[in-house]
């Protein structure tokens, strides 16, 4: 993860995310509490719990991070497609979409992946009514 970049606020609803740092420096905001991470540190997530994460280093994070159980069987998929959806442009370093295209592409992304991971913003109920349009669209 580069340098100030993290991730929107977010929930696995069938797992527990287990993230281990192998280098760098991350700031993850866990239900109302903040923690620094460094390298060598490792942090539980338990699921349904709403968690985000940025690098707050001046260099590159490295860190491994994994859902268990992870019955979806999607998670890796998830991880792939999001960082090539980042690569692409499509959202900004704090996960924010960075057009009405990219908006609906993404929410294509979080329809495939809603038993995986579930955003906060939009709320998932205004998600769900958007699902049918990024369907179509994205």
């Amino acid at each position: 993860m580069r340098p100030d970049g993290g991730t929107p606020t977010h929930v696995h609803p069938l797992g527990d995310e287990h993230f281990h740092l192998e280098r760098g420096t991350i700031e993850f905001r866990v239900g109302r509490r903040k923690r620094v991470v460094e390298a060598g540190d490792s942090l539980v997530v338990p699921r349904g719990t709403k968690h985000a994460f940025r690098n707050v280093g001046a260099t590159e994070a490295v860190f491994r991070a994994d859902v268990r159980p992870e019955p979806s069987g999607k998670g890796e998929d998830f991880f792939r497609e999001t960082a090539a959806a980042g690569q692409r442009g499509l959202y900004t370093r704090r996960g924010i979409p960075t057009g009405p295209g990219a908006a609906l592409r993404l929410l294509a992304i979080l329809d495939r992946y809603r038993d995986f991971a579930v955003i906060s913003n939009p709320p998932p109920t205004v998600q769900r009514l958007l699902f049918p349009l990024a369907r179509r669209f994205g």
